[in-house]
């Protein structure tokens, strides 16, 4: 595997720990490129039912997320469970486990345990995610909290 390829996934290995472990959600900027673009955005915010937050570009859109996901489920924590790189892009199978404490969307806290599966594809640029793509469970796990 080049170095290039050992970079990039060193680099998401730190954007999970800092961003989404740490929960600093500021650190967004040193993780993404300006342009970057995250074409399922727009749906995770609009899980709510209809109702959507608004963000000013995509950079913003997964601070809105991460900081609506913090709040939500205050100690969760996210586990790299296989990474893969080819070219500029680097896979992730990731799992998300908290407790539901705060609200998520229209879904008031119920106390419960949460649990989901993330695949992500993210394409990096001099160290920087130019975008994001992603396969989950996250749905499923909404549609248990409101049942």
């Amino acid at each position: 595997m080049s170095t290039i390829q050992e970079a990039n996934k060193a680099r998401i290995r730190e954007f999970v720990q800092v961003v989404q472990n740490q929960q600093d959600v500021e650190a967004c900027d040193r993780f993404f490129s300006p342009d970057f673009v995250n074409p399922d955005i727009e749906k995770v915010l609009a899980t709510g039912k209809g109702e959507t937050e608004s963000f000013k570009d995509h950079v913003d859109g997964d601070k809105v997320l991460h900081r609506m996901l913090f709040r939500a489920f205050p100690d969760i924590r996210v586990s790299i469970l296989d990474m893969a790189a080819d070219g500029d892009k680097v896979w992730t199978m990731k799992r998300f486990q908290g407790t539901h404490l705060g609200p998520w969307m229209d879904v008031q806290p119920t106390g419960r345990s949460m649990c989901f599966e993330v695949v992500d594809i993210m394409r990096l640029q001099d160290g920087m995610i130019m975008d994001h793509q992603m396969v989950s469970t996250f749905e499923r796990m909404v549609e248990h909290l409101r049942a």
